[in-house]
């Protein structure tokens, strides 16, 4: 099984490091926080999230009903990731958007 390591960096501060595994489960997402002094000492390298695709959905690591920002970001960057993984090799036409004059390429 292959495992793939990934460093998230926001305006040039590494806050993320991502690591994609394939699991007997399917392919698992997991975004942990970086050893930055950014983060609270307890925080640092904990999980935020994963994510599992196993071909016919995905499953979250923790219940996400009402979510704070945080959660959002992470939701949000793991599921892009996973898409443009996804979508690179493939070659996939993209999602257009249009309101009105505004064309939005996703």
């Amino acid at each position: 099984m292959s495992v793939k390591k990934f460093m998230v960096f926001e305006d040039n501060v590494h806050e993320y490091n991502l690591v994609v595994e394939e699991t007997d489960n399917g392919v698992e997402y997991s975004l942990f926080m970086s050893e930055g002094e950014q983060w609270n000492e307890h925080a640092r390298g904990k999980l935020s999230l994963s994510m599992v695709n196993d071909g016919n959905g995905v499953t979250f690591s923790k219940k996400l009903n009402k979510m704070d920002y945080s959660d959002v970001f992470a939701v949000r960057l793991l599921l892009n990731f996973e898409n443009f993984l996804d979508t690179v090799p493939k070659n996939k036409e993209k999602v257009k958007i249009i309101e009105d004059k505004i064309v939005v390429e996703l």
